[in-house]
């Protein structure tokens, strides 16, 4: 029976990697413990991207928020943030909308204080009802 040639050089290696780590137990302790630093870095980074950029938002029906904006139609692109007149115009009217909201892209620098020392923050202005709050981001 004829044996796959392509693995025979990859296991002349692996043969060779394993007699190397037993003639210098260090050196394999080395490569050991860079593999697993390696590893475990690339893991938590995934985790750390998964958690903040890849897993949606915890929303209720989150398939049904919708995004609005205003549009120049005469240079074809985005105009950017409604006037407070035109939001509150908007929420007046929106029959098919059960709620509304908005929030100011541009952030804002804060203060936390309390207990402790105060804390500086970098927020941005959240209306979800008829008020305006801070979203704090530490």
């Amino acid at each position: 029976m004829k044996s796959l040639g392509f693995l025979d050089p990859i296991m002349q290696d692996i043969r060779y990697s394993f007699r190397t780590i037993r003639k210098r137990p260090t050196f394999g302790l080395r490569v050991v413990l860079i593999l697993a630093i390696g590893i475990g870095g690339n893991t938590a980074m995934f985790t750390v991207i998964r958690a903040v950029l890849l897993k949606p938002l915890e929303y209720r029906d989150r398939d049904r928020l919708v995004n609005l904006f205003l549009k120049d139609l005469h240079e074809n692109k985005r105009d950017g943030a409604f006037s407070l007149e035109r939001l509150e115009e908007r929420k007046a009217s929106a029959k098919s909308f059960s709620g509304t909201g908005a929030f100011l892209k541009l952030p804002e620098n804060v203060s936390l204080s309390g207990d402790g020392e105060p804390e500086a923050l970098e927020g941005a202005r959240v209306d979800t009802t008829n008020t305006v709050n801070f979203s704090l981001q530490p």
